[in-house]
């Protein structure tokens, strides 16, 4: 996989910079204050970062696993409303069509 030990570093960085883009998409970026901004930016770092560090920890220990089952394990962890775990479930099934490591 993209993401795995032998994965594209520079993939994991676009992948998050795509998702932070689009997450921001219906933001004016002058809505909001500078620090507010920053500290967005941040919180979608970190919460992507660590949303695809799981799915690597899951495929390595998993690689039979059903999504369904991380995606449940993310949405206990996060402790987000069901709108939040559909989103979790598409990032999942659109690492699926990845290409997998040998």
């Amino acid at each position: 996989m993209l993401l795995g030990e032998r994965g594209d570093p520079a993939f994991r960085r676009r992948l998050i910079d795509g998702i932070k883009t689009s997450a921001l998409a219906g933001i004016a970026a002058d809505t909001l204050p500078a620090a507010e901004a920053r500290e967005l930016d941040y919180l979608l770092e970190f919460e992507l970062s660590g949303l695809i560090g799981i799915l690597r920890r899951f495929s390595r220990s998993q690689p039979q696993g059903r999504p369904e089952e991380i995606v449940a394990v993310v949405y206990r962890i996060m402790g987000r409303e069901p709108a939040r775990r559909a989103k979790v479930l598409q990032l999942l099934a659109a690492s699926e069509s990845l290409p997998r490591e040998d």
